[in-house]
């Protein structure tokens, strides 16, 4: 990820400006500021990068969003690929999809258009974050919420299915490990870039979904380790310790191919029904590769009421185990499908838990984190003794509100390394204009995209997904597309 550090251009009389948009104004500290020219930060970065596009790009870009800012439309274009998904007619929308939201959202469907687009963002000053992962739920007949709703509720014992059904369980798992062994590989070969994995892919969702209940039910520590509810538990079968067994192979195959080519990796969050044991298995991850720097790193939803909970409680245990926090904060993907009573009531509840994680997290770095006085544009020196930092997000409040604490030196950049991600093709007057700043020789912050990649049939599930779970997200498309509308006017002479 390319590097760059804060320079006094924003600053005037001591004051941070961003702008939100055309017209509006981001103050830091409260400050009521609406100059012109700052209030336009955030639209010049973008302007200057859509400059640059190709006319059919900037034309797709405003086809997409005039659909992205009409919600009753995403989800009538959802509905009707669902059913002809159902009718196995997915023939008729692929093509569409492929040179539209496919184009826009994804890096390409093989390793040589996927470096193109990989070396495009280089060249822009952003880093990709690669993301091939495939979708794997529980079966439709299955209700979770009979299980993360009532307490000492676990599962039956899930008995293994027949050959027939393990070998293609099997087959799932292996192609999910060989893609991710091929984005670390890609993502080797540009320079700072990162992966992003699903680990469910590497076990029976049924097992996940069983042993997820059976740590909610026997341990109360945020912070219990996969390993040992593993070999101490006497409620699993022994097909449920393979199983188990197999799912920490694979994610530990993939860390330690990742921690060899020295790419970060981080492991994306699931639904409630299974994310206790992601976060258990990416905790023992993150102890057994984090020691010199941090290769693995957790992903902390904080519109769950717990996350600051468990999240202060990883904190901890790195601090006492000596190893290197690795955490992405995100609000969260799944708020439309997860049980009510285990999100954050209001919105202001989510957005103080996700300031206040930020907030927790620079401070015990800078307590916690050995750090390195190595001023250096390589990764593998720069990240030495850091704690890695991911503050995920589209909410240009959070962004200012880093940019705001790096101006006032509250994040000690000699024991953080600061990612700051959007989704490829969201958000991208944030990125870009976040890309703009000068670069540095001591860096401050690392910009990201997370870029999904692969086959349209297996990404577009995942961009399914992301459309329904983020609507609210995607009712800022409005903004975006004025951007497109006004470079095309440019073009057009309009």
């Amino acid at each position: 990820m390319h590097f760059f550090r804060l320079r006094s251009g924003l600053l005037r009389n001591g004051k941070l400006l961003l702008g939100i948009g055309a017209g509006a104004a981001v103050s830091l500290n409260s400050m009521g500021l609406t100059n012109e020219s700052e209030a336009s930060f955030f639209q010049k970065g973008f302007s200057k990068e859509l400059s640059h596009r190709s006319f059919g790009d900037v034309a797709r870009g405003f086809f997409i969003y005039e659909i992205c800012s009409r919600a009753w439309l995403v989800k009538t274009s959802i509905a009707a690929m669902s059913l002809c998904d159902t009718l196995h007619l997915s023939f008729l929308y692929a093509p569409f999809c492929r040179r539209t939201f496919y184009r826009h959202f994804c890096g390409g469907e093989t390793p040589t258009a996927l470096i193109q687009s990989m070396q495009s963002l280089q060249a822009s000053g952003i880093s990709p974050c690669l993301n091939s992962s495939r979708e794997i739920d529980l079966p439709s007949d299955i209700d979770p919420r009979q299980f993360v709703s009532t307490a000492n509720s676990v599962p039956e014992e899930i008995k293994a299915p027949n050959v027939t059904v393990q070998q293609k369980m099997h087959d799932i798992a292996q192609e999910a490990f060989d893609s991710y062994l091929l984005s670390i590989d890609l993502a080797s070969k540009v320079e700072n870039s990162s992966c992003a994995i699903k680990l469910t892919p590497f076990i029976n969702p049924l097992v996940l979904f069983r042993f997820n209940a059976i740590l909610n039910n026997t341990s109360n520590q945020p912070a219990a380790s996969f390993s040992q509810i593993l070999n101490g538990s006497p409620l699993l079968s022994p097909y449920e310790k393979e199983e188990l067994q197999r799912f920490w192979s694979f994610s530990e195959k993939v860390c330690e191919f990742a921690q060899q080519k020295g790419v970060l990796l981080f492991m994306d969050a699931e639904q409630t029904y299974f994310q206790d044991t992601i976060h258990s298995i990416s905790l023992d991850l993150m102890r057994k590769y984090n020691k010199q720097e941090a290769i693995v790193h957790n992903t902390y939803q904080l519109y769950l009421k717990k996350t600051r909970g468990i999240l202060n409680e990883h904190m901890r245990h790195c601090a006492l185990e000596d190893w290197l926090m690795g955490a992405k904060i995100v609000r969260g993907a799944y708020i439309n499908s997860e049980p009510r009573h285990l999100i954050h009531d209001t919105k202001e509840d989510t957005d103080r838990d996700f300031n206040g994680a930020m907030d927790s997290l620079f401070l015990a770095a800078s307590r916690a984190a050995p750090g390195t006085s190595v001023a250096s544009q390589l990764p593998s020196k720069s990240r030495k003794g850091k704690w890695g930092i991911m503050v995920a997000t589209h909410n240009k409040s959070s962004i200012c509100k880093v940019l705001d604490l790096l101006e006032r030196k509250k994040i000690d950049t000699s024991k953080t390394s600061l990612y700051l991600a959007q989704l490829l093709g969201m958000s991208d007057d944030i990125t870009y204009a976040l890309a703009a700043y000068p670069r540095s020789e001591v860096p401050e912050f690392h910009i990201a995209k997370y870029v999904s990649w692969g086959p349209i049939y297996h990404v577009l599930p995942y961009l399914v997904r992301r459309a329904r779970e983020n609507i609210d997200a995607l009712g800022r498309s409005t903004e975006e597309r004025a951007y497109y509308r006004q470079e095309l006017r440019r073009r057009l002479h309009i």
